[in-house]
């Protein structure tokens, strides 16, 4: 036991130790726990605010049935939160009231009738008005009718009416009758000619014969020509004609072509020649060749005959005229036409008959070229007759008959010309003096030894002497007066 009881110095050391880690464990265990409770501390510290609040004030909002409420509060824009109190010391997650439930009404239903709709019955919220079970149109039943009778008829353009009695509630209907609406009936127009008007198909009602459409007037067509055929045409003075026929109608329109008028061109004058006249230039009528200016008329020259020949063209004086001897054989006398054939007669101014030598021939014997000496053919032949200077006298009726004669030419040395010396010389136009024609008289009478002067203007011109010679004084005597009567031969 003894032994048992006695302890050895090395584990009471051991012991000593293991009491002094006992010490040192519970001191660190402490020691942790007071770090924790610091840190819990200070994470307490940490957790609640440090700063100086900024309070908003929100005050309780009741609920309602369809928006949340809210709690009386305070919130704070610094750190964001929300407290109960001002001071910011119980702080609150959730201010917010739920909404409250609704309180149902019954919305009572309206039967329908045979004129109006019924509603079906309903319900609503007594707080908020919400409808809760909607209410649903009942349409109106509708009149029960059985026979109508008729009021009245209906007509084109009236309604007509029936009445019944509704078997439910006893009301009077109506019922309205369409207007038959009109049965149109077509009224035949009439079509337009060329010169009359017509009428568009109208249309009426064959059962009240109301118009419904008027029948509009429709305008004269008017004639449509066809090709325009000329009839006669038109010349320069004179109206044409041309005509037109309407293809519709066949109507015929004659309309006058206005005549042309003339053309006028000018046409140079042409010199005369010693048998042929001339004339100054003219204006004619490019169409039809009428004379719209007529130019002089130039006589012929003449021919100026000296010996057996005219002086100025050559053309050889006619030999075979029938000459006679004077008297006192000294001079010839031309007494017909002889043999001469030429239509343009030079007289010449000496002959020679092969017996009584060459002597001047001086006289034109009476009716010498008349047709009734020489026949009217022979007569007729003579165009023009030019005289040399010595003829000094032409006998009574010389050329009476000569028809065609157109042109005389007396020379210097006539100085008498016998009664109608050119009758019935129709033709003449020209009669030229190559001598003075200054003192020419007539006479009418044996006795009348003065005469009657004739103005020398006149007598200048070829053309009104010709008148003098045919018209005027065809049946005098002819003499120049300076001459002297006492050399007067009848």
């Amino acid at each position: 036991m003894a032994e048992e009881e006695k302890v050895p110095q090395g584990d009471s050391s051991s012991e000593e130790t293991q009491k002094n880690k006992k010490k040192v464990i519970i001191g660190v265990s402490i020691v942790v726990a007071l770090i924790i409770i610091f840190i819990i501390v200070l994470l307490l510290l940490l957790g609640s605010c440090t700063h100086r609040h900024t309070m908003i004030y929100h005050p309780a909002v009741e609920p309602t049935c369809d928006t949340p409420g809210s709690v009386q509060y305070w919130h704070c824009d610094e750190c964001g939160n929300d407290y109960l109190d001002e001071k910011g010391h119980e702080r609150i997650d959730d201010v917010t009231i739920d909404i409250l439930p609704h309180i149902p009404v019954v919305d009572q239903g309206i039967p329908a009738d045979c004129e109006n709709d019924g509603l079906t019955e309903g319900s609503h919220c007594a707080t908020c008005g919400e409808v809760i079970v909607a209410q649903e149109v009942i349409p109106a039943l509708g009149h029960e009718t059985k026979t109508f009778t008729r009021v009245s008829n209906p007509t084109c353009t009236q309604t007509g009416l029936e009445t019944s009695v509704c078997t439910r509630c006893g009301e009077t209907i109506e019922r309205v009758i369409p207007a038959t609406g009109h049965t149109e009936e077509v009224i035949p127009g009439t079509p337009a000619t060329c010169t009359e008007t017509g009428l568009s198909d109208g249309v009426r009602c064959s059962e009240c014969d109301a118009v419904l459409v008027e029948q509009e007037e429709i305008s004269a067509k008017g004639h449509t020509y066809g090709e325009t055929v000329v009839i006669e045409e038109a010349s320069c003075l004179s109206d044409g004609k041309q005509e037109s026929v309407c293809v519709d109608c066949g109507e015929t329109v004659t309309e006058k072509i206005p005549a042309l008028g003339h053309d006028p061109v000018s046409v140079p004058g042409v010199e005369p020649t010693c048998e042929t006249p001339g004339r100054t230039g003219r204006v004619v009528c490019d169409r039809c060749g009428y004379p719209i200016e007529e130019g002089e008329i130039l006589p012929p020259l003449g021919h100026e005959i000296e010996g057996d020949e005219c002086i100025n063209c050559g053309k050889e004086a006619c030999m075979d005229l029938e000459f006679e001897i004077s008297l006192d054989e000294s001079y010839y006398i031309l007494v017909g036409l002889g043999d001469c054939s030429d239509t343009h007669i030079l007289v010449p101014d000496v002959y020679d008959d092969g017996e009584n030598r060459e002597h001047p021939v001086k006289s034109i014997e009476i009716e010498a070229f008349s047709s009734k000496k020489n026949g009217v053919a022979k007569a007729e032949q003579i165009v023009t007759i030019s005289f040399p200077d010595s003829i000094e006298d032409i006998g009574n009726d010389a050329f009476r008959g000569c028809s065609n004669l157109v042109s005389v030419t007396f020379g210097r040395g006539v100085w008498m010309i016998g009664s109608n010396a050119f009758g019935g010389c129709d033709s003449l136009t020209a009669v030229q003096f190559r001598g003075d024609t200054s003192d020419w008289r007539v006479r009418t009478t044996l006795t009348d030894t003065v005469g009657t002067s004739i103005d020398p203007a006149v007598l200048s011109s070829p053309s009104r002497a010709a008148e003098l010679f045919t018209e005027t004084y065809a049946s005098y005597i002819w003499w120049l007066g300076t001459s002297g009567y006492s050399r007067f031969r009848l």
